[in-house]
């Protein structure tokens, strides 16, 4: 990825602690996945098309070992049988302030999503045509920040220390913003190749299919 800074990089590769649980966890994560004769991602073609190429080229160079299958969600709701919506319930340990409610049903849902740039956050909120606001913690959620910011053109940053009036800024910026409508936009385009991957003869069913075909069946 060009233009990458090292505050984008996962938070265990820039540690300086020789005793990184994380680091140490993801270091033999790693050494695994080079053995294993296949490997899976919750990601669509479209979306990580330069990553995947390298992962590809340099460590898998038999390119029918990755089997890219996501968006995941999107991918099961398209092969699950039908069946009856669920009720949901909820609880909170904490009393509910609801002075905020009369605001936010002024606005259009779905319009922004607050976000730590987790992977399967960063996945769903692509699939529902949603801009992000990012706030990443750590692990590889600088690096999902980034890319949402800079590669895709659907989401911004939050400062670390981040400020009430920041946020109120930058709410107002992406729902009634031009930056906001061109993020809107460019996350609807997004919404439509995750889509695209997942019905039949997109890129994502295909690959599951080879997937149940090439691994499953033989076992």
């Amino acid at each position: 990825m060009s233009n990458i800074r090292l505050k984008d990089l996962p938070s265990f590769a820039t540690s300086t602690d020789a005793e990184d649980v994380i680091f140490h966890f993801l270091r033999i994560e790693a050494r695994s996945c080079l053995k294993s004769s296949a490997i899976i991602f919750n990601t669509f073609d479209e979306f990580e098309e330069q990553t995947l190429a390298t992962i590809r080229k340099d460590y898998f160079p038999f390119p029918r070992h990755i089997y890219t299958i996501g968006p995941l969600h999107l991918l099961g709701h398209e092969m699950a049988a039908p069946r009856a919506e669920s009720k949901t319930i909820g609880s909170n340990l904490w009393k509910e302030d609801p002075k905020c409610m009369e605001w936010l049903d002024q606005r259009e849902q779905g319009s922004v999503f607050l976000t730590h740039c987790g992977w399967n956050s960063t996945v769903e909120s692509v699939s529902a045509g949603v801009p992000v606001i990012c706030w990443p913690f750590f692990a590889e959620q600088q690096t999902n920040c980034r890319y949402a910011c800079s590669q895709w053109g659907i989401g911004v940053e939050l400062s670390a220390d981040v400020k009430r009036s920041e946020v109120v800024d930058v709410i107002e910026e992406m729902i009634c913003g031009e930056k906001g409508k061109a993020m809107k936009h460019k996350a609807l385009e997004w919404q439509r190749k995750a889509k695209e991957a997942v019905v039949d003869e997109g890129s994502s069913f295909i690959n599951f299919r080879r997937l149940v075909q090439e691994y499953c069946l033989q076992s």
